[in-house]
Protein backbone atom coordinates (compact mmCIF):
# COMPACT_ATOMS: atom_id res chain seq x y z
CA UNK A 1 0.00 0.00 0.00
CA UNK A 2 1.53 3.62 -0.81
CA UNK A 3 1.44 6.37 1.79
CA UNK A 4 -1.00 8.75 0.84
CA UNK A 5 0.12 12.00 -0.54
CA UNK A 6 -1.05 15.39 1.72
CA UNK A 7 -3.61 17.00 0.24
CA UNK A 8 -1.72 20.49 -1.02
CA UNK A 9 -4.69 22.20 -1.35
CA UNK A 10 -6.85 21.66 2.01
CA UNK A 11 -3.67 22.29 3.64
CA UNK A 12 -3.22 25.66 2.30
CA UNK A 13 -7.18 26.51 2.42
CA UNK A 14 -6.83 25.89 6.35
CA UNK A 15 -3.48 27.86 6.43
CA UNK A 16 -5.08 31.34 4.64
CA UNK A 17 -8.47 30.48 6.88
CA UNK A 18 -6.29 30.46 9.61
CA UNK A 19 -4.46 33.72 8.80
CA UNK A 20 -7.27 35.74 8.15
CA UNK A 21 -8.56 34.44 11.43
CA UNK A 22 -5.33 35.98 13.10
CA UNK A 23 -5.86 39.82 12.04
CA UNK A 24 -4.29 40.15 8.45
CA UNK A 25 -5.13 42.84 6.06
CA UNK A 26 -7.21 42.43 3.51
CA UNK A 27 -4.31 42.93 1.31
CA UNK A 28 -2.20 40.88 3.05
CA UNK A 29 -5.33 38.05 2.76
CA UNK A 30 -5.03 39.04 -0.82
CA UNK A 31 -1.24 38.16 -1.00
CA UNK A 32 -1.75 35.12 0.48
CA UNK A 33 -4.62 33.91 -1.69
CA UNK A 34 -2.59 34.47 -4.51
CA UNK A 35 -0.07 31.92 -3.43
CA UNK A 36 -0.48 28.00 -4.18
CA UNK A 37 0.92 25.34 -1.64
CA UNK A 38 2.77 23.19 -4.17
CA UNK A 39 5.34 20.84 -2.30
CA UNK A 40 5.91 19.84 1.18
CA UNK A 41 9.93 18.15 1.20
CA UNK A 42 11.08 17.29 4.63
CA UNK A 43 10.34 20.04 6.75
CA UNK A 44 9.99 22.59 3.93
CA UNK A 45 6.90 24.19 2.49
CA UNK A 46 7.54 24.85 -1.46
CA UNK A 47 4.93 28.02 -2.07
CA UNK A 48 4.50 29.02 -5.77
CA UNK A 49 3.68 32.92 -6.20
CA UNK A 50 2.61 34.78 -9.61
CA UNK A 51 5.25 37.59 -9.34
CA UNK A 52 8.54 39.01 -7.85
CA UNK A 53 6.10 41.36 -6.14
CA UNK A 54 4.13 38.82 -4.10
CA UNK A 55 7.14 36.51 -3.70
CA UNK A 56 8.73 39.70 -1.68
CA UNK A 57 5.79 40.17 0.25
CA UNK A 58 5.29 36.87 1.29
CA UNK A 59 9.13 36.41 2.27
CA UNK A 60 9.58 39.99 4.00
CA UNK A 61 6.39 40.47 5.44
CA UNK A 62 4.55 37.11 5.79
CA UNK A 63 6.79 34.45 6.23
CA UNK A 64 6.72 34.26 10.18
CA UNK A 65 2.53 34.07 9.89
CA UNK A 66 3.09 32.31 7.61
CA UNK A 67 4.90 29.41 9.11
CA UNK A 68 3.09 29.65 12.10
CA UNK A 69 -0.46 28.77 10.35
CA UNK A 70 1.66 26.45 8.13
CA UNK A 71 3.23 24.97 11.38
CA UNK A 72 0.38 24.48 12.96
CA UNK A 73 -1.84 23.10 10.13
CA UNK A 74 1.04 19.90 9.59
CA UNK A 75 1.70 19.42 13.31
CA UNK A 76 5.20 19.92 13.08
CA UNK A 77 7.69 22.93 12.26
CA UNK A 78 8.13 24.17 8.80
CA UNK A 79 10.81 26.15 6.36
CA UNK A 80 9.52 28.56 3.89
CA UNK A 81 10.68 28.13 0.24
CA UNK A 82 8.57 30.70 -2.17
CA UNK A 83 9.22 30.58 -5.90
CA UNK A 84 7.70 32.36 -8.71
CA UNK A 85 5.09 30.99 -10.96
CA UNK A 86 3.93 33.05 -13.57
CA UNK A 87 1.11 31.39 -14.86
CA UNK A 88 -0.48 31.55 -10.99
CA UNK A 89 -0.96 35.39 -12.30
CA UNK A 90 -3.43 34.36 -15.22
CA UNK A 91 -6.91 35.66 -14.68
CA UNK A 92 -6.38 35.90 -11.35
CA UNK A 93 -7.27 39.51 -9.64
CA UNK A 94 -4.87 42.36 -8.43
CA UNK A 95 -4.00 42.26 -4.82
CA UNK A 96 -4.47 46.01 -4.55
Amino acid sequence: MQPTEPDLTRIWQGTVAALGDAGLTAQQRAFLRLARLVGLIDTTALIAVPNDYTKEVLEQRLSAQVIDALGSQLDHEVRLAVTVDPSLGVDQPSPD
